[in-house]
C-alpha cells in the first residue's frame, strides 16, 4: 500500500464515502471539515502521515474539543467521522488496526428534550405558507411533520419515490438504507396543490432549484428559521419538525420500536436517547394503570 499523507487519505475517503457510500453532500463536507481539523491539530504536533492516528493522539483531540467548549452532539459527529475513516484505514491495509475503537464518546447531557407544541406546530406550517414561493414552502414542513423526513432526505425526494394514491414514501436515509414512511392527508393537500405549480425538472424533482439540482438544505434551514420568527417559535430548525414528530407519535400511543422504524433509526438507543417520555404521556400511562389499581382495591 501505497504511503500517502494524512490529507490524501482524508481526500480519497471523502471520494469514497460520496461515491460508494451514497454520501450527502452535506454529510461529506461536515466529515471533510471535521477530519481536516484532527489533520490540523496532528500537523501542530509534526505528525502529518498516518502515524498520527493513535488512541492517545485520538482521545487527545477529543478532550480538547471537549474543552473548546463544543456541544456533545458535535464532538460526537467527529468522533464518528475519525470512526467511519479509520475504519475505512483499516480495510485499506493502511494501519494496522482502528485506533478509535477504545476511545468512548462524551457523555450526553441527561435532560428532557422540548418539543412544539401541535398548536406551534401548525403556526409554524402555516407562517411558512406565507412566504413565497408558499405552496413549496408549506408543502416542504407539511411533508417534514408529517414524515419525519431528515432535511437531507426531504430535498432529495423525486416524484418517483411517492405513492401517491396509498400516501407512502420511499426513503433513502443514511447508509443507502431504504424505508417505507406513510404520510398524512394535510401532507397530501399540500403535495397535490405544490405539483399542480411545482416546474418541470429533468431528474423529477419534487423540490427542484437551481441548475437542475435539487433545493438546497440551507434553503430549507433559512425558510424554517423565516417561518419560526413568524409564528413566534424562535429557535426552531427541520429537525425541529422531524423532533415533534416522533415526539408526538408517542405522545398518541406509537411504540419507541415503531418511532425507530419511521426515523431510520439503525439502534433504539439513538432513538430513546431524545425521544424521552413526555410528561403527558408518563401522566396518561399512570393513571390507566392507577385507575385498575384504585378499581381492584375498591378505592
Amino acid at each position: 500500500m501505497a504511503a500517502f499523507d494524512l490529507e490524501t487519505w482524508i481526500g480519497r475517503y471523502i471520494d469514497w464515502i460520496s461515491l460508494a457510500q451514497n454520501c450527502s453532500p452535506a454529510t461529506a463536507l461536515n466529515y471533510r471539515s471535521d477530519l481536516e481539523q484532527f489533520a490540523a491539530f496532528a500537523g501542530q504536533k509534526g505528525e502529518a502521515d498516518l502515524s498520527a492516528l493513535t488512541p492517545e493522539r485520538v482521545r487527545l483531540f477529543i478532550r480538547g474539543l471537549s474543552g473548546w467548549g463544543l456541544s456533545a452532539t458535535s464532538v460526537s459527529r467527529k468522533l464518528s467521522a475519525l470512526r467511519g475513516f479509520c475504519g475505512y484505514l483499516t480495510d485499506q491495509s493502511a494501519i494496522p488496526s482502528d485506533p478509535t475503537l477504545p476511545i468512548r464518546g462524551p457523555k450526553w447531557p441527561d435532560h428532557l428534550p422540548q418539543a412544539l407544541t401541535q398548536d406551534a406546530v401548525n403556526r409554524l406550517i402555516s407562517a411558512a405558507g406565507t412566504i413565497e414561493p408558499a405552496a413549496r414552502n408549506r408543502c416542504l414542513l407539511e411533508l417534514a411533520y408529517s414524515a419525519g423526513l431528515r432535511v437531507a432526505e426531504l430535498v432529495s425526494l423525486k416524484w418517483s419515490d411517492l405513492d401517491e394514491t396509498e400516501r407512502w414514501i420511499t426513503v433513502m436515509g443514511k447508509g443507502s438504507k431504504e424505508r417505507m414512511v406513510p404520510y398524512g392527508q394535510w401532507a397530501a393537500s399540500a403535495l397535490a396543490e405544490w405539483k399542480a405549480q411545482c416546474p418541470p425538472s429533468e431528474k423529477g424533482w419534487v423540490f427542484p432549484g437551481k441548475g437542475g439540482k435539487s433545493l438546497t438544505e440551507r434553503t430549507v434551514h433559512r425558510l424554517v428559521e423565516a417561518a419560526s420568527q413568524l409564528a413566534g417559535t424562535p429557535g426552531a430548525s427541520p429537525h425541529t419538525l422531524r423532533h415533534c414528530f416522533a415526539t408526538h407519535m408517542l405522545e398518541g400511543g406509537a411504540s419507541v420500536k415503531a418511532v425507530q422504524e419511521l426515523l431510520g433509526h439503525e439502534s433504539l438507543l439513538t432513538t430513546q436517547r431524545y425521544l424521552r417520555i413526555s410528561p403527558e404521556r408518563l401522566r396518561r400511562s399512570y393513571d390507566d394503570v392507577n385507575d385498575d389499581l384504585s378499581e381492584r382495591d375498591g378505592l
